[in-house]
């Protein structure tokens, strides 16, 4: 009867999605910071695939900002897969870039309902 009742227990903690222990502790919070120190930049997107505009005065300054928001990106730990990197002079866009960067990434388990390093 206890065994019964167990199985009924757990069929029904999975049918209604109760996330187990072990599940858990695999999931991590994304934070990439592409724009830590660079005035005038935006991000978006998810943390697999993103895109940053940075947006200045000048040409040169444009393209400044975009390369520090790339060392940002390559310098952190964990960094998205695919970046898409966008300088504006105002309206008029100078530079829009896409970087594959090697080493971990995030990934999105559907499994687990999470994000994971991989």
């Amino acid at each position: 009867m206890r065994r019964i009742m167990m199985v009924v227990l757990l069929g029904g903690a999975l049918v209604l999605g109760v996330p187990g222990a072990a599940s858990a502790s695999w999931c991590v919070k994304p934070d990439p910071r592409p724009c830590h120190g660079v005035k005038r930049c935006t991000f978006g997107g998810d943390p697999d695939a993103m895109y940053v505009t940075v947006k200045a005065a000048s040409r040169k300054l444009a393209l400044q900002r975009a390369d520090k928001v790339v060392r940002n990106l390559r310098a952190a730990h964990v960094k998205p897969r695919i970046v898409d990197v966008i300088a504006r002079v105002g309206k008029r866009q100078v530079r829009a870039k896409t970087y594959r960067l090697p080493g971990k990434h995030w990934r999105y388990s559907y499994a687990k309902n999470c994000w994971v390093v991989r």
